[in-house]
């Protein structure tokens, strides 16, 4: 059985105050790794917004990856405006997304994505939510409709040969 390409991308604060950037990825991607090995339907591909890439137009690579991008995660601790800018991208392009935060930060949300739900994490502890994140991605992809499935990329591409 052939299975199924999907991307699942982070959005994140490169320099936070509230977690390590590389204990982050790490965590992140050991979960699409459970979920990988669990879910036989689909390959799962992790990626992460890169910052820096000079010889890009970095408003245009993010909107490409998110695009393409099946289920994005946003980690929200800092509320950082260039991944809220990112998660309002996602949230237009009708992208399924997971939202983190760091447990006991006392600042409130900004208005537009306090009814969303999130879940929280201890940066002490990502070992155990690596599990919870992973089951939410699990629970999510299950879900997933023809019209998630199919980026515009692959509509696009699609539409070509005809």
């Amino acid at each position: 059985m052939k299975k199924i390409n999907l991307k699942i991308t982070l959005c994140y604060q490169h320099k936070s105050e509230f977690y390590s950037k590389l204990d982050l990825l790490e965590c992140v991607s050991q979960a699409v790794n459970i979920v990988n090995s669990e879910i036989e339907t689909f390959n799962l591909e992790f990626e992460e917004i890169e910052e820096g890439n000079q010889s890009i137009n970095i408003h245009e690579n993010v909107h490409k990856v998110i695009e393409e991008s099946h289920l994005v995660i946003f980690e929200i601790s800092d509320l950082n405006k260039n991944v809220l800018y990112e998660l309002g991208l996602a949230k237009g392009l009708r992208k399924k997304f997971i939202l983190i935060r760091e447990e006991g930060i006392e600042e409130n949300l900004p208005f537009d994505i306090s009814p969303f739900q999130f879940m929280t994490y201890s940066s002490k502890d990502l070992i155990s939510f690596k599990n919870h994140l992973a089951g939410k991605i699990k629970r999510i992809l299950q879900n997933l409709s023809p019209e998630n499935i199919l980026s515009q990329g692959d509509i696009n591409n699609l539409l070509a040969k005809y």
